[in-house]
């Protein structure tokens, strides 16, 4: 039920005050008073009225004074005021209103006009009372977060990121129905290969099987591949430049791109995989290849010459077309070469401004050539722009070297077998149970399954029982998996504990402090589950 709004009415006649109360008294509560003073003293007293409806005319003080006076009064000065007046001349309502009236209603009363007058101002009384009260909010919001940024730039790095957030969701929705596509290739060689693969076992064909079953495997990991490439082109995470090998990393954003390209476009390909390794965030290098090649196929209409190639080059000298700075030195090169609608030289001038677009409205948010220019020069890097109106443009992305990276290989690993080792499989997917435990069994571990965190604290806690390690799913109902590890760590037990995290899904916030021994993303390949069992248990004994 609706709040009654107050209204007061000032008047120092009783026959008026009776007709407007008598007017308004249903839906309104009425307050009254005969006289400016008495009408300043219940403007004031709590609760405030909602709207005053004020005679001019008045004995002692005229409602243009009393008028003026609430509006003075920060108590009072929001309150909006209707004059009620016999007064029709210009020159009184221009005065009215530059006291701070809302508006005039001229004697003798007509009855719509006044209800209409008086619940148009009540509510826009109300909408400008919500509004101030918004505004107070997002100030206070404003303020809380202007007091975290310490630095300006850090609010150009959180505007820059969000904008390449936009724009990588862009790409993602195009780059769908080839995701889509060559999931159903993959599904349709894993269905194939395993029909074929239960007919060779029927017939006692155990080698041919073995080969299908292979196929399926590799199937599996091409699938497992796009999921992982595809998920990390999708996080909008800050950068995070390390020293990687570009040529494949570019080979890896080709793999998603292709399938988006029109038929009629040629794209070739020339990576050079000799380059020096570059200080570089590995999504941000997708996101550049995707826009730059993006930006080439809408340039050409669907159909034409794509080339993207990848080299190192030599005592460049250069001048950056996007930040007009000179640059010298040793590269790495990436380039992008279309033969398609190429731009004019006013287009030259601004192709790097954000929201700055050659295509047709609705085609396109003018933010991809601005966001490969802020990811390039994050990384201390230049960009070329060569181009011809109607001939086709290239873009050429220069890569300052590093020294390459010296890796130690790594320690080959002993899988650890044998009866006396107990695993306790938690996890409230029955399919991934199973498939576990019978990984483990071939490996001679004893197994346990529970499919709660916390039907498998009350195992770890019995006195009859005695667990070696444990493998746990991060995303379960009740208890997760780091929560166990917690309560594993609070009963005082040093048992290693193994989380699986689901890409995307819930991550683990804590590590060894908080008794996670390790974490593994699924997909887990078998190898690296039982790399870790070993290394764990071995570390045990």
């Amino acid at each position: 039920m609706n709040e009654m709004r107050r209204i007061l009415i000032v008047d120092d006649e009783r026959f008026h005050l009776n007709v407007m109360a008598d007017l308004l008294g249903e839906n309104h509560n009425i307050l009254i008073a005969k006289n400016g003073l008495r009408a300043l003293e219940v403007a004031v007293a709590s609760p405030v009225p909602d709207l005053i409806l004020l005679d001019i005319l008045m004995p002692e003080m005229d409602g243009y004074e009393v008028c003026r006076r609430l509006k003075n009064d920060e108590r009072t000065r929001h309150i909006p005021v209707i004059f009620l007046t016999v007064k029709s001349d210009v020159e009184d309502e221009a005065y009215g209103f530059d006291l701070g009236a809302v508006d005039y209603i001229t004697k003798p009363y007509s009855a719509p006009i006044v209800k209409a007058r008086v619940m148009t101002h009540l509510a826009l009384s109300r909408a400008l009372c919500e509004l101030e009260q918004q505004n107070e909010l997002l100030e206070k919001r404003v303020s809380e977060r202007t007091q975290e940024i310490v630095q300006a730039h850090e609010i150009q790095e959180k505007l820059q990121l969000c904008l390449q957030r936009a724009h990588k969701m862009e790409s993602i929705g195009l780059l769908a129905g080839g995701i889509a596509h060559d999931f159903n290739n993959i599904l349709t060689a894993v269905e194939g290969f395993s029909s074929i693969a239960k007919y060779d076992l029927q017939a006692g064909e155990y080698e041919s099987a073995e080969q299908n079953i292979d196929d399926i495997v590799t199937a599996s990991g091409r699938a497992s591949e796009l999921v992982q490439q595809l998920l990390a082109f999708s996080r909008g995470v800050p950068s995070k430049p390390q020293v990687v090998q570009p040529a494949g990393i570019i080979s890896e954003a080709i793999t998603l791109l292709r399938p988006v390209l029109p038929a009629l476009i040629r794209f070739d390909v020339s990576l050079d995989e000799a380059v020096p390794d570059i200080l570089f965030d590995k999504v941000q290098m997708h996101q550049v290849v995707m826009n730059l090649c993006i930006n080439a196929r809408d340039a050409m209409n669907g159909q034409g010459h794509l080339a993207l190639s990848l080299t190192r080059q030599q005592k460049v000298k250069g001048k950056c077309s996007a930040c007009q700075n000179d640059f010298e030195g040793d590269f790495v090169v990436l380039e992008v070469t279309d033969n398609g609608s190429g731009l004019s030289e006013e287009q030259v001038k601004n192709i790097f401004d954000p929201f700055f677009t050659t295509k047709a409205e609705g085609k396109g948010t003018g933010m991809g050539l601005s966001v490969v220019n802020d990811i390039v020069h994050k990384h201390q890097g230049h960009i070329q722009l060569e181009t011809t109106l109607n001939q086709g443009s290239t873009f050429k992305l220069l890569f300052p070297l590093i020294p390459v990276a010296t890796e130690t290989p790594p320690r080959a690993i002993a899988y650890l077998s044998g009866p006396d080792k107990n695993i306790l499989l938690v996890s409230d997917d029955v399919g991934v149970s199973m498939l576990w435990k019978e990984l483990l069994d071939v490996s001679g571990y004893q197994v346990s399954i529970r499919n709660t965190g916390q039907e498998a604290l009350d195992l770890i806690k019995s006195p009859a029982s005695y667990i070696d390690l444990v493998i746990v799913d991060q995303s379960m109902k009740g208890m997760s998996g780091e929560e166990l590890a917690a309560a594993v760590v609070a009963e005082e037990l040093e048992l290693p504990v193994i989380v699986c995290e689901n890409n995307g899904g819930v991550e683990v916030v804590g590590h060894n402090s908080m008794g996670v021994s390790t974490i593994l993303r699924k997909p887990i390949q078998s190898e690296v589950l039982m790399g870790e069992i070993s290394s764990l248990l071995s570390t045990e004994d």
